[in-house]
């Protein structure tokens, strides 16, 4: 029947349409909305077709308006069901790329297990509230959170400095003791914490796992992601336009201030770490992009003072990062990573070569 063969051909350009959309980085969110549409469209013909579309009208007048329904707009509803759920799973607003989501879709089940897995874990802590953190802790480390609570009132005079004073909404804090959780949750490689952008939640190793000093130092870093969030949000950038360098770079300026790590490293172009996945591959392959991210920001710092980061980030509102980069630096990126790289090279830092 030419009405089943134009049914195929159909779904089959609407199929091509949604991946390409996808491989163009527009988000899930605005492929709901494009698939809702051609839903509606579909329902309209369905429901207001006449005999003048013979075919429709006569497939309609055999089986009934229901039967045509479900048969016509089935394709559409199970592409609207899968896609928000893919964005439900993988975020629409995380900071990665929509190539690099789809990389990630067929790990979607591994991700439902990981959300249970937290969940199972977190029924089990301790809970308290300090300001606009909830504190979900093991009881074990009831005796550390005077620690964790001042680590906390430092990481927000940090931020004070860097972003600015900001309406602070709440964030979750989830102490591990367990490494092997932690690991199954992080999904990612020799991490002692992380923030979740989705979920607005703060994740640490607690200091059983590392020294005192190295959980302040975690707690200032992941914090400074968390208000870097508050504050793109605020002024309507996308966290995945700012490149993860700069993020990376930011948390951990935050968090060393100016006493770092000095000694000397190979470094790379820094648009070859733009996205995540960009930055922690260059981490598997015996590189260390959070030093040579911190030690860009310093630099920076040092040359135009700590207010430049801030400045980046709300040039952002007009621009994108390299634009805006160069607006407030006068610098193009390159020219300052050749500048960067010349400072770094052993001679220049007090090693010999």
């Amino acid at each position: 029947m030419r009405y089943i063969q134009s049914l195929v051909k159909s779904f089959s350009l609407i199929s091509l349409m949604f991946l390409m959309l996808l491989l163009m980085g527009i988000q899930s969110v605005y492929i709901s909305t494009a698939l809702i549409f051609m839903l509606g469209i579909w329902i309209f013909i369905v429901f207001e077709s006449d005999k003048h579309m013979n075919e429709w009208y006569l497939f309609k007048k055999k089986y009934g308006k229901p039967f045509l329904f479900v048969v016509s707009g089935f394709p559409l509803i199970c592409m609207l069901i899968l896609t928000l759920f893919f964005n439900s799973i993988i975020g629409a607003e995380s900071n990665l790329t929509a190539k690099e989501k789809v990389a990630l879709s067929p790990n979607i089940i591994d991700q439902i297990k990981r959300n249970q897995l937290e969940e199972e874990y977190q029924s089990q802590l301790n809970e308290k509230d300090f300001e606009h953190i909830r504190f979900l802790y093991p009881e074990a480390d009831e005796k550390s959170m005077a620690m964790v609570q001042n680590s906390f009132r430092e990481a927000d005079r940090i931020a004070d400095m860097l972003f600015g004073k900001q309406e602070k909404p709440e964030v979750d804090v989830i102490l591990y003791d367990d490494k092997n959780t932690f690991e199954k949750i992080s999904t990612l490689e020799s991490v002692v914490g992380f923030y979740s952008e989705e979920e607005k939640s703060i994740h640490l190793l607690s200091n059983k796992e590392m020294t005192k000093w190295e959980l302040k130092s975690t707690i200032i870093h992941e914090y400074n992601h968390f208000r870097m969030d508050i504050l793109l949000t605020e002024l309507g950038v996308d966290s995945s336009n700012v490149p993860q360098w700069f993020q990376e770079g930011v948390a951990e300026y935050a968090g060393y201030g100016d006493n770092g790590p000095t000694q000397a490293f190979e470094t790379v172009d820094f648009q070859e770490l733009d996205t995540n996945q960009q930055f922690h591959q260059a981490r598997k392959q015996n590189y260390d992009p959070y030093l040579q991210s911190y030690k860009a920001i310093k630099q920076l710092a040092d040359m135009e003072g700590k207010e430049v980061i801030l400045k980046i980030l709300i040039q952002m509102k007009e621009d994108n990062f390299y634009e805006a980069f160069h607006k407030v630096t006068g610098m193009k990126i390159n020219t300052y990573q050749e500048v960067f790289l010349e400072s770094e090279k052993p001679e220049n830092i007090g090693f010999e070569s």
